[in-house]
């Protein structure tokens, strides 16, 4: 027979730390279930709804820029980019957007064509390598993360602790990234430069501004934060563009007065 407690106040610290029977087999039941392979889902089929208020031919406007996101092909095991206007690679789709998002465990995979996709940043973050190659007559290159190590708060719970999981890998793997694309960059330019002068021409660099991210706001998922954080992100973004366009100016008062 089943055993359950009678009432709550029966529950000793030894009971309340081990899970009961039933919950405990109901908890194998289903993480070993196929049927569901996530904690929630984003994409439910074609059919769902919701999005249809995403027109997603939007963005195939003229003044619409070419965008790329990633997600991860687990039976190819391969990074796929997906875009809006860049032939060489499947069309952004809600489908695909889902997929993206679909971070494992926390998220079921999405299937497209037959083929199983998970969160791309699982792999790569940011993508420089890839922005280089479809884009080699690049000037600047802007750099806006969303995560950050300094955002991090203690948890209190479960839901708090699994985001904190996620988040502190997420933060550190992106940050890491830019680190190394920084280095890699210099090394790029250096190359640019030596070619330049053999070649008796001025060397074309590539420049990397990078927005700061604020540590005011935190993973909280809530409206109050989430208005913060836009908050924040549009005085960051406009501080950044200002001392970028004030560093052109100055640079080019200087050239001008040199010739």
């Amino acid at each position: 027979m089943v055993r359950f407690a009678a009432s709550y106040a029966d529950l000793d610290a030894q009971k309340i730390k081990g899970v009961n029977e039933p919950v405990r087999a109901w908890r194998v039941v289903r993480e070993l279930s196929e049927a569901e392979p996530g904690m929630n889902r984003l994409w439910f089929g074609k059919d769902y709804h919701l999005l249809d208020a995403f027109n997603m031919k939007l963005l195939e406007e003229k003044d619409v820029p070419v965008l790329y996101h990633n997600a991860y092909n687990v039976d190819a095991r391969k990074l796929q980019l997906f875009s809006n206007k860049d032939a060489k690679y499947p069309k952004i789709t809600s489908e695909s957007l889902c997929a993206c998002s679909g971070l494992p465990f926390i998220l079921s995979p999405v299937r497209i064509n037959g083929s199983t996709y998970v969160e791309g940043a699982t792999i790569d973050t940011v993508g420089f390598w890839h922005l280089l190659e479809n884009h080699p007559d690049l000037d600047e290159i802007w750099v806006c993360r969303i995560l950050d190590t300094q955002q991090i708060r203690p948890h209190h719970n479960l839901v708090e602790a699994l985001n904190n999981l996620v988040m502190l890998f997420a933060g550190t793997t992106s940050e890491d990234d830019v680190k190394l694309f920084k280095f890699h960059l210099k090394e790029l330019n250096s190359r640019r430069a030596a070619d330049a002068k053999k070649a008796g021409t001025k060397p074309r660099l590539l420049e990397l501004i990078e927005f700061p991210v604020s540590h005011q706001t935190s993973y909280e998922w809530t409206h109050t934060n989430l208005r913060d954080s836009a908050r924040e992100s549009h005085t960051a973004a406009r501080a950044t563009i200002q001392a970028y366009l004030k560093g052109k100016k100055a640079h080019a008062t200087v050239s001008l007065s040199q010739s």
